[in-house]
C-alpha cells in the first residue's frame, strides 16, 4: 500500500509544480517543512487537495483517448 501512497503522492505534488510559475524554491522548502501528517492531512496542506486517485485517473483517460486519436480507424 505504500508505495501506492507515494505514487499518488509524486503525481500530485508533479501536477501542483506544473501550475506554478517563477522559481520553486519557496514552495518546495514550505511543503517539504509541514511535518509529521497523515498523507491525506499532508496532501491538504501542501496543495490544497485531499489524497486522491482522481488526478491519475483523469490524466490516463486523456492519454488514452489521444492514443485512439492518433491510432487509424479500421
Amino acid at each position: 500500500a505504500a508505495p501506492t501512497l507515494g505514487h499518488l503522492i509524486a503525481f500530485k505534488v508533479e501536477g501542483h509544480f506544473a501550475k506554478l510559475s517563477g522559481p520553486m524554491g519557496v514552495e518546495f522548502e514550505r511543503i517539504c517543512q509541514l511535518g509529521a501528517l497523515t498523507p491525506d492531512a499532508w496532501m491538504r496542506q501542501a496543495v490544497g487537495a485531499p489524497l486522491s486517485a482522481q488526478p491519475l485517473l483523469d490524466a490516463a483517460a486523456a492519454a488514452l483517448e489521444k492514443a485512439e486519436k492518433a491510432v487509424p480507424a479500421r
